[in-house]
Formats: C-alpha cells, sequence, structure tokens
C-alpha cells in the first residue's frame, strides 16, 4: 500500500482558564476545530473526511498536602459532522491522573501517571511510575517502569501490542561559564 500522508490547514480556537480555591487547582480548556481531516475508514490507504469538533477538557488539581500533588483530568471531544465510519472513535473519553511527592529535603522523588482511553479502556492504557533521588545538587538518578497496553479497539495504543520497559537514568545539570 501507498499511504499519503497530508498535513492540510484547518481553523482552531480555544480558550483555556484555571480557577483556584483553597488547595484546589480547577483548570479547563474548550476549543472548536473546523475542517479538521479525520481519517474515516479501517482499510487501507485509509482515506480522509473533513469534520468539525468541539473539544472539552476539565481538571482538578489537589495541593492540600505538603510535598503531594494529585491531579485528574478528563478530556473529551465532540464530533458536529457525521461520518459513518472513522479509523478510531475521536470521540472517545480520555483520563489521565497523576500522583508526585517530594520528600527527604527534597532528595526524594517519587511519581505516578495514570492514562486510559475510552471510558472503559477499550483504547488502551497505559502507567508510569518513577523514583528519583538527588544526589548532590545538580546530579539525579532514577529508576522507573512503563506499561503500555493496547485495548480491543483501535486506538492511540494499538499496534504497540503489550509494551513493558523499566527505565534508568542519570541527569548531571551543570554550567559552562
Amino acid at each position: 500500500w501507498e499511504i499519503e500522508l497530508k498535513s492540510p490547514r484547518y481553523e482552531f480556537i480555544g480558550h483555556s482558564g484555571s480557577w483556584v480555591v483553597d488547595q484546589w487547582l480547577i483548570t479547563w480548556e474548550l476549543s472548536y476545530e473546523h475542517g479538521r481531516q479525520v481519517n474515516v475508514s479501517q482499510d487501507p490507504p485509509f482515506p480522509t473526511g473533513v469534520a468539525n469538533l468541539i473539544n472539552g477538557l476539565v481538571g482538578v488539581r489537589y495541593t492540600g498536602v505538603t510535598d503531594l500533588v494529585l491531579s485528574l483530568e478528563l478530556q473529551r471531544a465532540f464530533l458536529l459532522t457525521e461520518l459513518t465510519e472513522m479509523l478510531f472513535d475521536v470521540e472517545a473519553l480520555n483520563i489521565a491522573f497523576l500522583a508526585s511527592y517530594t520528600t527527604m529535603s527534597e532528595r526524594l522523588e517519587l511519581s505516578l501517571a495514570w492514562l486510559m482511553s475510552g471510558a472503559e479502556a477499550e483504547y488502551g492504557w497505559l502507567v508510569r511510575g518513577d523514583v528519583g533521588w538527588r544526589v548532590v545538587d545538580g546530579l539525579r538518578i532514577g529508576l522507573g517502569y512503563i506499561s503500555y497496553q493496547p485495548g480491543d479497539e483501535i486506538g492511540p495504543f494499538y499496534g504497540l501490542e503489550t509494551h513493558d520497559r523499566l527505565l534508568m537514568g542519570v541527569r548531571w545539570d551543570f554550567q559552562l561559564m
């Protein structure tokens, strides 16, 4: 098959905002896409159609416990154009959760992130956990794990199969004079 890649222009307008209430941060985004190309078939060469979408996102972040941050975001698009078949559901609900904690005089950093595509993860999910240690100022070592799990339907993780990865890293921040 020959698959042609195109990135035609389309119109996009949006608004984002936030509101603070004590230890809570509420965020939102609302956007409109006019004339966006979307794949309209699951059969090669994956023809495209033109769609108009409204995208919405709402999030909440809690910082009421010292050095702990908890975040939750929900995102969904609403298709305003009737299309009979699509490569994947652009209207699928996406849910993201993040927890991060810093302790031991900001030397130890722990984080956990989880993302799910589809109300029942039918389009896949991923989870990532990290542990980082600041050895000295500017030098950090870390260990992490990430797992991508495709869903039963074609979505953002489709084709990855079951994918697990162990991450190790060393970061040295320095300045040249």
